[in-house]
């Protein structure tokens, strides 16, 4: 299991979550490279035209959203949701900015969790700045460190 991953299955669990994914900005796509929950085998290594779908806004506008009622918002492209056999009730999408620049939209789906401690607004900044550094090469070495652990482990960290 990938560090980044682990970030979604902590997610998904904190959050009580049906799904998390990640999907990584790119010049044309969105490109979903890790996920955990409903649908997380389907969703990973699905491409999204840039803009396309409720991620898709995300990235471009690098605003946050949530959707209460996908299916009636003109953003949601159902045949991604088709594709992966899940179509959720609700989508939470959170842009994961580093240095400026848009690099990764986080996508939680059917979240259960809204006030408590795990699922708190600090909660998601931690796990935004989580998969900003997994993502972002640089000095301090997360990626390698974690994909050196043991999987039990890495799971933990």
């Amino acid at each position: 299991m990938s560090a980044l991953t682990s970030a979604c299955a902590l997610a998904r669990a904190c959050y009580g979550a049906a799904a998390v994914s990640v999907a990584v900005v790119e010049e044309d796509a969105l490109h979903y490279v890790a996920a955990d929950g409903a649908g997380a085998d389907s969703i990973v290594g699905t491409r999204l035209a840039a803009g396309r779908g409720i991620a898709g806004f995300a990235a471009a506008t690098g605003q946050s959203l949530t959707v209460r009622d996908p299916s009636s918002d003109p953003r949601f492209a159902r045949d991604v949701g088709a594709s992966t056999g899940y179509l959720p009730s609700t989508i939470q999408c959170v842009p994961v900015d580093v240095h400026g620049e848009v690099v990764a939209v986080i996508s939680i789906l059917d979240r259960a969790t809204s006030d408590d401690r795990a699922g708190s607004p600090v909660a998601l900044e931690r796990l935004v700045e989580l998969v900003g550094a997994l993502l972002t090469p640089g000095d301090d070495g997360v990626t390698a460190r974690l994909d050196r652990l043991e999987p039990g482990d890495r799971a933990a960290a």
